[in-house]
């Protein structure tokens, strides 16, 4: 977990050189930026212990974008665990199955769920599998009372206001 958070604050301090640059250029430009970050344990026991940190990145517009970063790990070994292993198959098989979850979501929910809008003539549904196709969820998941809950980033599947998207599968 450490190494995770050290990658995130190595990333905001990227950001804020890139932030002050742009200023430096344009000293009329006005940036504002802010980043906060929690956690959150959603499973620890003799298991898993999986953790979410999330964050909300402020650098102006009308708003901020919400990230996550989530582990997963064995609690017997102290490995990190991605889906494939939990699953015990290859990634394509898993980004398949997580695929299948996401479009049995929108045939029962369609765009209630928040998925994207038919535009012109293409289906909802078709607009979900083109979006679909190049997606890896192996390690955009933690693990919830014994399922493994996978999400797609806000815009990736649907609206800003639709937040994560996500569909589960229980883990056998």
């Amino acid at each position: 977990m450490t190494k995770e958070k050290n990658s995130l604050i190595n990333q905001w301090k990227k950001n804020a050189k890139e932030y002050k640059n742009e200023i430096k250029k344009d000293n009329n430009l006005e940036i504002t930026y802010g980043d906060e970050i929690t956690y959150k344990v959603y499973s620890n026991d003799d298991k898993y212990f999986s953790v979410m940190l999330s964050g909300y990145l402020f650098i102006g517009g009308a708003h901020g974008n919400p990230y996550r970063s989530c582990l997963t790990f064995d609690a017997q070994t102290g490995e990190k665990l991605t889906a494939t292993k939990i699953f015990g198959i290859s990634k394509k098989q898993l980004n398949q199955k997580v695929k299948k979850l996401y479009l049995k979501k929108y045939d029962k929910m369609g765009e209630e769920a928040g998925f994207y809008p038919a535009i012109g003539d293409e289906d909802g549904r078709k607009l979900l599998q083109d979006n679909l196709k190049n997606m890896d969820f192996n390690s955009s998941f933690y693990v919830k009372n014994g399922k493994a809950v996978f999400y797609a980033e806000p815009y990736a599947l649907g609206t800003y206001a639709a937040g994560f998207i996500s569909v589960s599968a229980t883990i056998k």
